[in-house]
């Protein structure tokens, strides 16, 4: 059973699960808390004001190995669209692969996702929903409290982690409109995507483990992993328009 040391937080003390331990943390600036496994330790962090062993812990101050305690789960996301956006009704679709045999593999065509033709398929907004589809697993399972260990996200895009990872922070800024003073294209999922980067992120540095991983590889270069997504996106391109 996990436990929530709030050490600065709208009420401090432990709490015995995420949702209430985020709602005592969240809009409160500087909040000091930490994950426990035992009760007793949290109790302690909390009456030493967020202070342990190796020092203090904030969403600030607090440093620790990323892999001291937890595990890595990798998981390898992928999009297709034949003929990139060259009629509205183009097949597109996206796969995510976790590891042979895992449930969590999906293989989704894009008009299950993107109702009414209100989004051209792309290349683009293919791979932005497989690293939709990731994010959103690993906020369900923060919020769920079953997240116990850190997950890297691979994707052979490199469109898709830079929206996110960069250029994500120039177009807020600029009204997220591009230097020709358009709205960025795929805004929704990008916006989307970078909300739930910063929800995950908040999370794993509370807990030490450090920021998510993205790592960009090479399409069709012989990971295993890559391949197994691209052989999902193709499949959920091949079901497109049967929704």
């Amino acid at each position: 059973m996990p436990y929530y040391g709030v050490a600065r937080g709208y009420n401090p003390g432990v709490y015995y699960n995420w949702q209430d331990c985020k709602i005592q943390v969240n809009g409160f600036s500087r909040s000091c808390y930490r994950k426990f496994t035992n009760e007793a330790a949290a109790w302690k962090f909390v009456q030493n004001n967020g202070y342990i062993d190796d020092g203090y812990s904030s969403s600030d101050d607090y440093e620790s190995d990323p892999y001291e305690s937890v595990g890595l789960e990798v998981v390898y996301v992928d999009g297709a669209c034949r003929g990139n956006g060259s009629h509205p009704y183009t097949p597109a679709g996206y796969g995510v692969f976790y590891g042979y045999g895992d449930d969590r593999n999906v293989a989704v065509p894009l008009d299950e996702v993107d109702r009414y033709n209100l989004y051209r398929p792309t290349n683009q907004r293919a791979e932005l929903h497989a690293l939709n589809h990731a994010l959103k697993n690993i906020e369900d399972s923060i919020d769920g409290e079953y997240c116990d260990c850190k997950t890297e996200i691979r994707s052979d895009s490199q469109f898709a982690i830079r929206s996110i990872t960069e250029w994500c922070y120039k177009w807020s800024n600029n009204g997220w409109t591009n230097v020709r003073g358009e709205t960025v294209a795929n805004d929704d999922l990008i916006k989307d995507n970078f909300r739930m980067m910063n929800f995950i992120n908040n999370a794993y540095e509370q807990w030490g483990w450090g920021e998510i991983n993205f790592i960009h590889v090479r399409g069709h270069s012989g990971d295993d992993g890559n391949e197994q997504a691209d052989r999902l996106a193709n499949i959920g391109a091949d079901n497109y328009g049967s929704y």
